[in-house]
């Protein structure tokens, strides 16, 4: 029954009830109460009726996100996902990403809330709290009300959503948002399997290129260290799991070509040329073509081999660059001439414009900077 047929079929009753009360001569405590059921009746199959219609309204929207949230690349893009469909469902709650690092607000200095978070995580599933919960927690004040999604095991993410329209319900909630997890837990399965793929394809690649280094034992782990390095820096500067896939496939192959020409200034000068010829001409490895070719491209233009400068310079590119000099200053050198960390670091700083993106040399300066890191 829809909202247009309701109505009739309420306005209807309220006059066959007047027609009867008019026609037949009741008491008038039998009219009152008999017009009292008739409210009643159509007060209770009405919130019976904007209940259900609530609930389809909620699976409709689940649905539609569900959709999008299948055609994410990555883990990251599903977790954004899952924000953008909930944020659409409930657009009053207010959502925060735990851990809660840069985020303030009323949930973020609540003590319980990291032992909530870990609860969810190890039992997979969705805590609902409405005023007191299950385990008598009371929530902080402005808190009517919150729900704890996990994101994940692996990442060790929530997700806390507080202050959810009442009229929801906890029994809607749970339903809409064990939806979500399902479907997310096959978006990470798929995720998982990609990245298991891709790391193989990694060990393969670098094992070829650490074979190919040996007739230059100078040259052994190079490759492996300026994929690193560049991995650090692309996540630093948020790249896309993607870009930062073929950015790793790149600093892994950016010196193939050294050592292919005959001459050896020419072959100094130009492998990276030559060592892009080698990649095939592929549209799924233009990316990596790409990177690999211009590697030695300077910033302000004085590069090879075609001079580009600035943003024209494949941002891969101005990554790979950074990391190859890196790893030139601290580990190619002769042991008494190779620099330091800080030494080369402040070598790098100098060249910021001229030779290196200054937005690249930052970021490689905020993640050296990083405890744990290791600048051997």
């Amino acid at each position: 029954m829809n909202l247009k047929s309701y109505t009739i079929a309420a306005l209807a009753g309220t006059a066959l009830l007047v027609a009867i009360a008019g026609t037949v001569q009741l008491p008038q405590l039998a009219t009152a109460l008999l017009f009292f059921l008739m409210g009643l009746a159509v007060t209770v199959s009405g919130a019976a009726y904007f209940k259900n219609l609530q609930t389809l309204n909620l699976q409709g929207r689940v649905i539609s996100g569900i959709a999008e949230l299948h055609l994410k690349p990555d883990g990251e893009e599903a977790l954004q996902q899952i924000e953008k469909i909930l944020n659409r469902m409930f657009p009053r709650a207010t959502l925060y990403r735990y851990p809660f690092s840069g985020q303030s607000g009323p949930i973020t200095e609540w003590e319980p809330a990291s032992r909530l978070a870990r609860q969810s995580l190890e039992e997979s599933r969705a805590l609902i709290i409405y005023g007191r919960g299950e385990e008598d927690i009371q929530l902080p004040a402005g808190i009517e009300n919150l729900a704890v999604v996990p994101l994940g095991s692996l990442n060790l993410q929530a997700l806390f959503m507080i202050n959810i329209p009442p009229q929801v319900g906890p029994r809607n909630l749970k339903t809409v948002l064990e939806a979500l997890l399902n479907h997310l837990g096959v978006v990470f399965g798929r995720v998982e399997l990609k990245q298991q793929e891709q790391q193989r394809c990694e060990t393969l690649l670098g094992a070829a290129v650490q074979a190919m280094e040996s007739h230059q034992p100078v040259f052994i782990g190079h490759a492996r260290r300026v994929a690193r390095i560049s991995r650090l820096i692309g996540q630093r500067l948020g790249m896309t799991t993607e870009e930062l896939q073929q950015l790793v496939y790149a600093a892994l192959l950016h010196d193939i070509g050294r050592g292919t020409a005959a001459p050896e200034d020419e072959a100094e000068m130009d492998h990276a040329s030559l060592g892009q010829q080698m990649i095939p001409a592929k549209e799924s490895l233009a990316a990596i073509k790409s990177a690999v070719c211009h590697h030695h491209e300077r910033y302000d233009g004085s590069g090879y081999p075609l001079g580009l400068k600035h943003t024209d310079i494949p941002l891969a590119a101005r990554v790979i660059a950074v990391a190859d000099i890196y790893d030139a200053l601290t580990r190619l050198a002769d042991e008494e001439e190779a620099y330091d960390h800080d030494q080369a670091l402040a070598i790098i700083k100098k060249a910021i414009g001229t030779q290196f993106d200054p937005l690249v040399v930052v970021a490689f300066e905020e993640v050296a900077a990083e405890p744990g890191q290791d600048h051997s």
